[in-house]
């Protein structure tokens, strides 16, 4: 039922400095880093994605914000594009042929993945 997806048929990564590089990850990772050591748990959500007509959600990841500064519905459209290429290649066989469709989801609170 599934097609195998492969992230190298596309072209570059669209973007700037949110596109799907692995120096914009890299800075990505790092800026959450510092984030949470100051800020805890609490200035985290979990994020997960789904295709549109699918039930399954997967987790993807985690956003941090501080707060004050930015919203969490900012901080995910600010970094859709890393979001939704990283999902992909996290389950190309499960949401890679929705790119470009997906729904992002967030906790309300960070590390409810490990609750589970």
């Amino acid at each position: 039922q599934y097609e195998y997806y492969r992230p190298q048929s596309r072209g570059a990564p669209q973007g700037g400095d949110m596109a799907y590089t692995e120096e914009n990850v890299r800075r990505s990772a790092e800026t959450f880093q510092s984030i949470r050591k100051i800020g805890g748990v609490e200035c985290t959500n979990d994020v997960y994605a789904r295709g549109k007509n699918r039930f399954e959600f997967w987790y993807v990841g985690k956003i941090a914000r501080t707060t004050g500064t930015i919203t969490l519905h900012q901080g995910i459209s600010r970094i859709w594009n890393l979001i939704e290429e990283h999902a992909c290649r996290l389950r190309p066989v499960e949401l890679g042929r929705e790119y470009g469709t997906l729904e992002i989801w967030c906790s309300k609170e960070g590390d409810i993945e490990i609750l589970s």
